[in-house]
């Protein structure tokens, strides 16, 4: 049986697990899918090393620009967000750990559809994590010009969330909220 499963931290909320479950028992996949809820990073490599059979692990907050050193090999979304969602194992000669970011695209072709003219276009990202990279990424790509705002604005292109007023918000006409905020 393939085993898959989302990594994260603070996740028994998800409902992942009932999810893909439930397609797999659907479709006559023999797989199941589970919750690695690892307080440290430091505990995947027990868990791939005690998991032989693991194919698959969709990865959230707060590992997604943590597990860079585990990756065999990556795709150029990962290289240029830093971060990534996705990893796949694979048994050929060896042990193959493949890294993936799922939400560039996902995100790019969504914001696509409101953005028609990037001209113009100025936006505020709220948080610094594993998402707001891979938004920033996305911003870069399309020719967006974008401020981070974090509790440490002690950094290039980072705005303090207490400097955050109507005339800073006058200034910005798009805001994409990449913090865990209502995640549970």
């Amino acid at each position: 049986m393939d085993i898959y499963g989302l990594l994260g931290k603070n996740i028994k909320h998800s409902k992942s697990p009932e999810f893909f479950n439930n397609r797999f028992k659907k479709h006559g996949i023999d797989a199941e899918y589970h919750l690695y809820d690892l307080n440290n990073i430091d505990e995947i490599e027990s868990l791939i090393k005690n998991t032989p059979n693991l194919k698959g692990l969709n990865v959230t907050i707060p590992y997604k620009r943590a597990l860079s050193f585990l990756v065999d090999e990556c795709s150029a979304d990962v290289k240029y967000s830093g971060s990534l969602n996705l990893l796949s194992f694979s048994s050929k000669n060896g042990r193959l750990v493949r890294g993936y970011n799922t939400d560039v695209d996902a995100f790019e072709n969504t914001i696509k559809k409101f953005i028609k003219d990037n001209n113009g276009i100025r936006a505020l990202i709220l948080g610094t994590g594993g998402v707001a990279h891979t938004v920033s990424y996305v911003f870069r790509k399309l020719g967006v010009f974008y401020y981070f705002v974090t509790r440490d604005p002690s950094k290039v292109a980072h705005i303090g969330y207490n400097w955050i007023n109507k005339e800073v918000c006058d200034n910005f006409n798009l805001i994409v909220n990449c913090t865990p905020v209502g995640m549970s």
